[in-house]
């Protein structure tokens, strides 16, 4: 009913054996009824349950009698060992509490889970750095790292970021490998040289610090910084601004690039001669420079001497776009020998090559009535690398089937919104 302190009664069927209920008893006890007893001295069950000493005697060693006896000692009515008996420790009357036991007449702590008792506590002396392989050896600390004890031997915790590389305790733990080039997260690991900038060990990881003018555009350490932000078309002054096919990239800002042969970029033709749109090609042919260039409609789009400036040269390309900008015609003379006046078919000299071919040649492309050819009513100058002069016949390229010229006819009416560029 009073199983271990005052009013903790066991469950039924259980016994108090030890100040614990338990189903069977312990410590060289007997189970009498629902409890557990000494039958060396218990009074009411002295020797074997159910047997009462008389008013006045003891138990001792199983027998009743007026004095104890084995070294045990009078407590009330019964005789106890006060060397290990919790409720008369030391003692008459001096109980231990809960979770300490006797031992040689001294409460104490009961340490389980292999566990040891060091001082007044119980503690494991394998992984306790205050108490680590003995009681009382304290393990020491160091720079930037904790006292740890495993397996009964001392060692060190390194704090956030700190690495012991060289393996004494003395100094701790001597890198920071949050920031070390040589040490950057772990030991040894060393961040490598950095092409145009220097490296950098940041958070633990290796990293790039770029020089001026250069950036890595592309997140890879190992290439460097490998983008020069003053001249690179991709990434012209900073990483993902890209320059037009018409602009270059100088000194990190995107200009608009020269593309005609008269230093524009706007109107390769004549100034004053344009009377339409001028068209100029974003992206001519490698070596090849515009020297003129419209957009076809049926009306004029460019008086006689807007072919000036392919004047004077030993070759001659004109390209035809479509208006979405596919290339349609592109027919050469990369070397030309004659000027002969039309109709000869060696109009320019040289043979002419075809590096695109779609209706060049064809009568009902590249002839017409109105006598507009190339958006023209009088012919290229006489004497000209062009040809002499005609009245009707400018020329810029072609291939009329009935008169054998190079020259493409610019009307409207067959060439609607056909852009022809020409280059020298």
């Amino acid at each position: 009913a009073n199983c271990g302190m005052c009013g903790l009664t066991c469950a039924t069927g259980e016994v108090c054996s030890a100040g614990q209920c338990a189903l069977t008893c312990v410590g060289g006890t007997t189970q009498c009824g629902n409890a557990c007893t000494d039958l060396a001295r218990d009074p009411a069950n002295c020797g074997m349950c159910g047997l009462t000493c008389a008013t006045g005697e003891v138990c001792s060693a199983g027998q009743c009698a007026l004095t104890c006896v084995g070294g045990t000692s009078k407590c009330g009515n019964a005789c106890t060992d006060t060397t290990r008996d919790p409720a008369n420790c030391g003692m008459c009357g001096l109980t231990c509490a809960t979770g300490e036991v006797c031992s040689a007449g001294q409460c104490a702590l009961s340490c389980v889970g292999g566990t040891t008792r060091c001082g007044n506590a119980c503690t494991s002396l394998a992984f306790d750095p205050l108490n680590c392989g003995m009681c009382g050896l304290t393990c020491a600390g160091g720079a930037n790292a904790s006292a740890t004890c495993s397996s009964g031997n001392c060692g060190l915790a390194c704090g956030a970021g700190f690495l012991n590389c060289n393996g004494s305790s003395a100094d701790g733990c001597e890198k920071n490998g949050a920031t070390d080039l040589l040490n950057c997260g772990s030991c040894g690991t060393a961040c490598p040289a950095i092409a145009n900038g220097t490296p950098t060990c940041t958070g633990g990881s290796c990293g790039a610090s770029c020089s001026a003018g250069f950036a890595d555009c592309d997140g890879m350490p190992g290439n460097g910084c490998e983008v020069a932000l003053t001249t690179s078309s991709t990434h012209c002054g900073m990483c993902g601004r890209a320059c037009t096919p018409a602009e270059d990239c100088s000194a990190g800002t995107c200009v608009m690039r020269p593309l005609c042969s008269n230093g524009s970029s706007l109107d390769c033709n004549v100034a004053g001669t344009t009377l339409g749109t001028p068209f100029v090609d974003l992206a001519p042919p490698a070596t090849w420079t515009q020297c003129a260039g419209f957009v076809n409609t049926a009306a004029d789009d460019v008086t006689a001497n807007f072919l000036d400036n392919c004047l004077n040269t030993t070759r001659l390309r004109v390209r035809v776009f479509t208006s979405t900008n596919t290339v349609e015609e592109d027919i050469s003379v990369a070397t030309m020998t004659s000027w002969a006046a039309w109709p000869s078919f060696a109009y320019l000299g040289g043979t002419p090559v075809f590096t695109v071919k779609t209706n060049w040649g064809s009568t009902s492309y590249f002839t017409n009535t109105d006598g507009r050819d190339a958006c023209l009513q009088v012919a290229a100058p006489s004497g000209t690398v062009f040809g002499t002069g005609n009245g009707s016949v400018a020329v810029i390229a072609g291939g009329n089937t009935g008169y054998g010229e190079y020259r493409i006819n610019c009307s409207g009416m067959f060439l609607p919104d056909r852009k022809v560029a020409l280059y020298r």
